[in-house]
């Protein structure tokens, strides 16, 4: 057994084993990918049309058009619509992660620039449709999106609605803070 060659071969082979079912699951893998790619899409999932919104989202978009008369309105609007985000890693993992996920109604001003978000909190929301819509209001924190919340069951009134998005009070200036000093003149 002294002989380098026997060694190489015990080695060769062991590798080989090891690799063999590493090259089994890539070759059963493909074969399914393979598979999925000759299917038609269109016969294979007959697409049909579906209702956009149901009854809670239709009274929560009839609230918000009779408050913000002058506002854009839109409905179930994907993340991925209306936020962008850096590209130095993978646009499609964030995709995967959260760039599917909707918001149930956006307000947007006369420029169709975004200025709240709204996620109905219905009766019937379940602990992942709840985990989802936590997900979505993290991101949309970070990107500095208003989030109204609203139950379902007691939407807001017209005049609520309006309040609730008035501009944020700007905070006053600390006294001796530079914004608070008066302006320095000029005349020299």
């Amino acid at each position: 057994m002294d002989d380098p060659w026997i060694w190489l071969a015990v080695g060769i082979a062991g590798t080989l084993a090891a690799l063999a079912p590493l090259w089994l699951r890539a070759r059963q893998r493909s074969k399914a990918a393979r598979a999925l790619d000759q299917l038609d899409t269109l016969s294979t999932w007959p697409p049909e049309p579906m209702r956009v919104l149901d009854v809670h989202e239709r009274l929560a978009l009839q609230a918000l058009n009779r408050a913000l008369p002058h506002h854009l309105i839109l409905a179930a609007v994907p993340l991925a619509g209306f936020l962008n985000v850096p590209r130095r890693h993978s646009y499609t993992e964030w995709l995967k992660r959260v760039g599917h996920l909707s918001v149930d109604l956006m307000v947007c001003d006369s420029s169709s620039q975004v200025v709240a978000v709204v996620l109905l909190r219905k009766p019937n929301d379940t602990a992942k449709r709840l985990r989802r819509a936590e997900r979505i209001v993290r991101v949309l924190e970070a990107a500095r999106v208003r989030v109204l919340v609203w139950p379902a069951a007691a939407l807001p009134s017209p005049d609520e609605i309006r309040e609730s998005l008035r501009p944020a009070p700007r905070a006053a200036p600390l006294p001796g803070s530079p914004a608070s000093a008066p302006p320095e003149s000029s005349a020299g």
